[in-house]
């Protein structure tokens, strides 16, 4: 498995290439508003296909950071091969 950290001065997120090809997202971010975004929309991951042009555009760090992910991994998001995990 590989791992791949995202975030400037502090990390926001890790991303584990699984073995079956999926990918598991570590959150960190300690932005409350994205979080709650993160954990509404958990199983439809096809919400950040749809939002990633926006959260690029965005001037929040953790907006920034998961359009950079669904970039690096569209086809994990196309196919719904994405897990999360909210980290404390």
């Amino acid at each position: 498995m590989t791992t791949k950290d995202y975030g400037t001065n502090k990390k926001l997120y890790t991303v584990v290439e699984k073995n079956d090809g999926s990918i598991e997202i570590n959150v960190f971010t300690d932005n409350q508003e994205f979080r709650k975004i993160i954990t509404n929309h958990i199983i439809d991951t096809a919400f950040f296909l749809k939002n990633q042009r926006a959260y690029e555009k965005s001037d929040m760090a953790a907006k920034n950071w998961m359009a950079k992910i669904v970039s690096d991994y569209w086809e994990n998001f196309r196919t719904r091969r994405v897990s999360f995990i909210i980290r404390n």
